[in-house]
């Protein structure tokens, strides 16, 4: 199983987007060899919505922490696919530990539930959508189960600066509670392919190289067909203009095969 938090240190860089496109991406092309699974780490409830779900009728990762449900029940499935609800609840996880040893049990919340045994033999990959910050029990949760991660990010010198936070941190926690993770590398978002974004790419580049990551090959084009699809609760790879025609959805097709080559 590989387990991928998606997360980057600042809000409106498509990463609840992009954990749904690679769920639901991966049933959808490769529906006999892959089974994903996305994991809502963070309390807006927009990923459930995507998936057709209303947020606050279903029990989150909370209600694990609190003993109500086992890990396997708070797992919802759907047409699109299987996911853990997230909703405000989350926030308040930090409630559930008074004592160290506490403390590590909701740290490795999600990394245990993961390790159950009709979790772990049913599914390939598990994608965790985080909250755009890079402190907190909910992103050390997520850190801790996650063998790697993708930042999706815009070309821009907000989210580059952002980048070096988020570097910060991982940083950190290869030092303490989670030596393996790595950064399986960057998604540009949102691209344009106007001058300073190439230009940003290149900077980009040059940072990933010297922190032995990567600019994954595949750039994720502006428009709006997606957010029209998740706004309706439609699968983005089929929703208005057939399967394949809308660019961005394409786009999220080619980067799962790219991603899949590299980290199956």
């Amino acid at each position: 199983m590989r387990v991928t938090s998606i997360i980057s240190d600042k809000g409106g860089d498509t990463k609840t987007t992009t954990t749904n496109a690679l769920t639901t991406g991966i049933n959808f092309l490769y529906p006999k060899k892959y089974n994903s699974l996305a994991i809502t780490n963070e309390p807006s409830g927009h990923l459930p919505l995507f998936f057709g779900l209303d947020s606050d009728k279903y029990p989150t990762t909370y209600h694990v922490g609190k003993k109500e449900i086992s890990f396997a029940e708070a797992i919802q499935h759907t047409q699109r696919g299987d996911l853990i609800n997230g909703n405000g609840t989350v926030n308040w996880m930090d409630e559930l530990w008074r004592t160290e040893e506490e403390k590590s049990q909701v740290y490795n919340l999600i990394k245990d539930g993961l390790q159950e045994k009709e979790v772990a033999s049913k599914y390939t990959h598990v994608f965790i959508d985080c909250k755009p910050l890079i402190s907190g029990t909910l992103v050390i949760q997520a850190l801790v189960a996650s063998t790697d991660i993708i930042v999706p990010m815009k070309a821009s010198a907000a989210s580059i600066k952002s980048l070096l936070l988020l570097h910060n941190a991982i940083t950190e926690m290869k030092s303490t509670l989670n030596p393996s993770i790595k950064i399986a590398g960057i998604l540009i978002t949102r691209y344009k392919n106007t001058n300073i974004e190439k230009a940003n790419i290149q900077n980009l580049k040059t940072w990933a190289n010297i922190n032995k990551t990567k600019v994954f090959k595949t750039y994720i084009p502006d428009g709006v067909g997606i957010e029209e699809a998740q706004a309706f609760s439609e699968n983005i790879y089929e929703y208005k203009y057939g399967i394949g025609k809308d660019k961005p959805a394409k786009a999220y097709l080619e980067f799962i095969n790219e991603y899949l080559s590299e980290y199956k």
